[in-house]
């Protein structure tokens, strides 16, 4: 195998591999992709020739020439090879150089897996490509990619192969396929390309492909054209080549069977639809399709089938298929069948057993108008429905089999389950309704019913016959009928509970509230003004009475107890009164801010206790408390005492301080500043002298 072989016995052994079947154009899984685009720097077209892999462990082995499978590359205007690129490979296309050079992107080189040398790959373990070739050659491989050429032929025995061993990791797929070669030219190119592969990088086994080719494209396998845009009517998603046949608006329209404009023949849906202006009124019929939890399973839903009736009177008959009208309802998930039920039908629905065994209720069952066997209904006369069914088509293994996935009866004979026009389950439910069907399964429910009433009584001879086409649950009109249509808004006066689709007719009472903008109270959904618009008041409430808030104190100016500022003395409209003392008057008996109070001299906060002769002498001080007459008994008649008494200063402090004077007679020179009666004590008695003879001239003054 070529991974195996040293590079001496490469030419040798080489070709005993040429031997093995070559995959044909259309068998082999590795084709040929040649991808074409201009030179980035010179005259010419680039081809690259890519190799696509199966898996992304395939290895790609060898491109190779023999006598057998010869190798040709046709370019008749010569190919353009870079002098700067002096290898056969992309080895000597150093990614360093391309900006000064671009030229050398655009050389012509053999490769495996590389654009450039592999030690600038990024890719771990890769490897440059090695070559061997027969010299005999009229144009070697090494030589048409270094030197160029109009022609590349190896046809000879030994041939030539540019190749990597396994171990190679560039060997490996990028992208999910391989380079091989790229050649620039400016005129066509043609030839056959042949190459070895490893599936899955076993060496023991391999593929050989020989690949004739034509310019740019994709060889080796079969190309579907056709239409490749998603939003064509037409696209084909297989497609690999792009045939121009898109078709966008033939084959667009209403996909939905339910409504009116429904579009058998459209393949995309244009969002047409028309479900209630059908152009023709409705029989009053319809397909009522609910869907509730299973009570066995959180992932299943029971979905119901009820018909709702045109008029309490009508009669269910049955439900059938045939051929001009088929049943043909798919679960794609599965129907749950309970083994407990042993009959296609609701009968084996003891309600006794449904309380022990819960999943009973989520069984699958065909029914006219019961849940349960009609014993246990509570419906006088009721009766379990029949069946009638074709042997090749049979309906009951449909309720029976666990899983069933289908409901089909399409036969000429066809298929119907049904009550007599005389059972008492013939007729509706108060709801109007007659239950059908019920299928529990984890996923949906679609396809399409028929059924048979019998209009007004038992006693009619006529039957109705409505078919309908469904999906999920919903309400669907017969087919051909249009749908039930109406108001479906329940705040509307005309709100229709067994309306399927919107019409645009509800009446909506009309909106009473305030239509004034300026009002704060403003509805901008309100019709007609109620006369509620209201202002905002002093306080910026909707609606208040505050008619003032001078202060902008949030408090409103009738109830504040201070339409202004408070001082620091809480105040109302500071600063308010002038306190003596802070935000305090002197308290009654105090003289001053302190809580002093006057002694007996009038001094505030003096110690004074007495001066009973109120001669502003304390008496504690005071020499004669008392007239002088009482002071000396032989006062003169001068009003002075006589010579028994010396008079002078008294202060022992003064300096003018008699010893021996037995009365003060107030001419004591005080050294203290202030003391103006010289007895070393200045108070209210020195202030007292000091206003009798303010205003006084010295000489005046006695």
């Amino acid at each position: 195998m070529l991974s195996k072989l040293s590079n001496a016995g490469m030419l040798i052994l080489l070709w005993s591999l040429v031997c093995l079947p070559v995959f044909g154009l259309s068998q082999t899984p590795y084709f040929l992709t040649i991808e074409s685009a201009p030179a980035a720097a010179v005259d010419g077209i680039v081809y690259r020739f890519y190799v696509q892999s199966e898996t992304a462990t395939d290895k790609i082995s060898a491109v190779y020439g023999t006598n057998e499978d010869p190798l040709f590359i046709d370019t008749p205007e010569g190919i353009f090879n870079s002098s700067f690129n002096t290898s056969w490979s992309a080895s000597g296309i150093n990614p360093a150089f391309l900006a000064i050079v671009p030229e050398m992107a655009d050389d012509s080189y053999a490769t495996i897996g590389l654009e450039g040398p592999a030690s600038t790959s990024g890719i771990e373990g890769a490897a440059d490509p090695s070559i061997v070739e027969d010299e005999s050659l009229a144009l070697t491989v090494s030589e048409y990619f270094i030197v160029g050429g109009t022609e590349l032929m190896v046809n000879t025995v030994i041939g030539a192969s540019w190749y990597v061993l396994n171990t190679a990791t560039n060997a490996l797929p990028m992208d999910g396929r391989w380079l091989v070669a790229q050649v620039t030219t400016s005129g066509n190119i043609s030839g056959q390309l042949n190459y070895q592969v490893f599936p899955e990088g076993n060496g023991d086994d391999d593929v050989k492909v020989s690949l004739s080719f034509d310019g740019a494209g994709v060889f080796g396998t079969t190309v579907v054209e056709g239409c490749m845009n998603e939003a064509a009517c037409n696209y084909n998603p297989a497609a690999l080549l792009e045939d121009e046949s898109c078709e966008f608006a033939s084959c667009a329209g209403c996909t939905n069977p339910a409504a009116c404009n429904f579009n058998e023949e459209a393949l995309i849906e244009d969002q047409s639809c028309l479900f209630c202006d059908c152009g023709a009124g409705a029989s009053g019929y319809s397909l009522v399709v609910t869907a509730d939890p299973a009570a066995s399973s959180e992932d299943a839903h029971r979905f119901r089938f009820y018909v709702q009736m045109a008029n309490d009177g009508d009669r269910m008959s049955a439900v059938f298929g045939n051929t001009e009208r088929p049943i043909d309802i798919a679960v794609p998930n599965g129907a749950f069948n309970s083994a407990l039920n042993s009959s296609w039908n609701a009968t084996g629905l003891n309600p006794v057993f449904v309380a022990s065994f819960p999943e009973l209720a989520d069984d699958t069952y065909a029914t006219i108008g019961l849940d349960g066997p009609a014993s246990t209904s509570g419906i006088e006369g009721a009766a379990d429905p029949g069946i009638a069914e074709d042997a090749t088509q049979p309906l009951t293994p449909f309720f029976l089999n666990n899983g069933a996935t289908q409901l089909v009866a399409d036969q000429i004979i066809g298929s119907s389950w049904f009550v007599l026009n005389t059972a008492g389950n013939a007729l509706p439910d108060a709801n109007g309704q007659s239950l059908l069907l019920q299928i529990t399964t984890t996923g949906q429910v679609s396809g399409s019913l028929n059924v048979q009433i019998i209009p007004e009584g038992a006693a009619s001879l006529e039957d109705v016959q409505k078919s309908f086409v469904f999906d999920g649950p919903g309400i669907y009109a017969p087919v051909g009928e249009g749908n039930p249509c109406g108001c479906t808004d329940p705040e509307a006066e005309n709100f229709d509970p067994t309306a399927g689709y919107d019409d645009g007719s509800c009446i909506v009472a009309e909106t009473f509230g305030c239509t004034d903008s300026a009002s704060c109270n403003f509805n901008e959904e309100a019709e007609i003004d109620d006369g509620s618009c209201e202002d905002l008041d002093a306080l910026d409430v909707c609606g208040g009475d505050c008619l003032a808030d001078e202060d902008v104190d949030g408090v409103c100016d009738d109830v504040d107890d201070c339409v202004g500022e408070i001082d620091a003395c809480g105040v109302c409209n500071g600063p308010g009164n002038v306190y003596e003392c802070g935000c305090s008057d002197i308290l009654e008996g105090d003289c001053d801010c302190g809580g002093n109070q006057l002694d007996a001299l009038g001094v505030c906060g003096g110690n004074c206790a007495a001066d009973a002769d109120a001669d502003g002498i304390c008496d504690d001080v005071d020499p004669c408390v008392g007239s002088p007459e009482e002071c000396c008994s032989d006062f003169n008649q001068n009003g002075l005492c006589d010579a028994t008494e010396t008079v002078g200063c008294t202060f022992p402090g003064a300096p003018n301080y008699q010893p021996e004077a037995t009365m003060d007679n107030g001419t004591c020179i005080s050294s203290c500043y202030g003391d103006l009666n010289g007895d070393g004590h200045i108070q209210l008695s020195d202030l007292l002298d000091l206003l009798q003879g303010f205003g006084l001239y010295c000489d005046e003054i006695d």
